[in-house]
C-alpha cells in the first residue's frame, strides 16, 4: 500500500497495483480452496473439528477475518487515497492475529494429514502383508499336488529298481560274467565283482 500511496510515476504506480491485485488474487484463490475445496476434494478447513471451529464464524472467526482482510485490500486497489486507514488497522490485525490464527490452522492440518499418511502406511503395510500371505497360501496349495505326485513317483522308481537290482544280479552269476565298477578314470583300487 505504501509503494502505491507514495508512487508519483503512474507506470509505476500501475504496476503496484497489478503486483497486489495478483497477491489478493491468489489469496482469494487459496483461502477459497480452503473454505471450499477443489475439483472433488474436501475443503481443508473442514478436516477436524479443531478445524472446523478455527474457521467457523462462532469460534475463532479466521474464515471471517481473511475475508475481511481481502475485501479491505481490493476496497483499497479501488480507492487508495479513501481507504489508507483500514489498510492500516488491516496491517497490524494480521501482524497481531491474522497471522498466528493461520500457522495455528496450518499446524492443525499438519497433523490431521501426518494421521492419515500413517494411518494409509498401516492399511497398505497390512494389506500388502495379507496379499503376500495369500499367495504363499496360494503356492503351497498348488505345490502340494505336484510334491505328492514327484513322491509317487521317486517312490515308484525306488520299487522297481529294488525289483530288478535282485535280477540283474543273478544274470551276471548265470551268465559267470563279472563287473566292475569306478568312481573316476583314476579311480584306485577299482571295485571288481568276484567273477571277474
Amino acid at each position: 500500500p505504501n509503494r502505491i500511496l507514495n508512487e508519483t510515476n503512474a507506470f509505476r504506480r500501475a504496476r503496484a497495483t497489478r503486483s497486489m491485485q495478483a497477491a489478493l488474487d491468489r489469496m482469494r484463490a487459496n483461502h477459497e480452496f480452503l473454505t471450499l475445496g477443489r475439483e472433488g476434494l474436501p475443503p481443508p478447513a473442514q478436516a477436524t473439528p479443531e478445524l472446523q471451529h478455527h474457521y467457523a464464524p462462532t469460534g475463532g472467526g479466521l474464515d471471517r477475518m481473511v475475508e475481511s482482510y481481502i475485501a479491505t485490500f481490493e476496497a483499497f486497489l479501488e480507492d487508495p487515497e479513501g481507504r489508507s486507514d483500514s489498510i492500516a488497522f488491516q496491517q497490524i490485525n494480521a501482524e497481531t492475529t491474522l497471522l498466528s490464527r493461520l500457522e495455528h490452522s496450518v499446524r492443525l492440518y499438519r497433523a490431521h494429514y501426518e494421521q492419515q499418511v500413517t494411518r494409509a502406511i498401516q492399511v497398505h503395510t497390512t494389506s500388502i502383508a495379507g496379499t503376500i500371505l495369500i499367495l504363499l497360501a496360494i503356492a503351497v496349495f498348488m505345490m502340494r499336488p505336484l510334491a505328492r505326485s514327484a513322491a509317487r513317483s521317486v517312490a515308484s522308481m525306488q520299487s522297481q529298481l529294488d525289483e530288478r537290482a535282485p535280477l540283474l544280479s543273478r544274470s551276471f552269476k548265470v551268465a559267470n560274467m563279472g563287473h566292475w565298477r569306478a568312481v573316476d578314470e583314476t579311480a584306485d583300487p577299482l571295485w571288481l565283482s568276484q567273477a571277474l
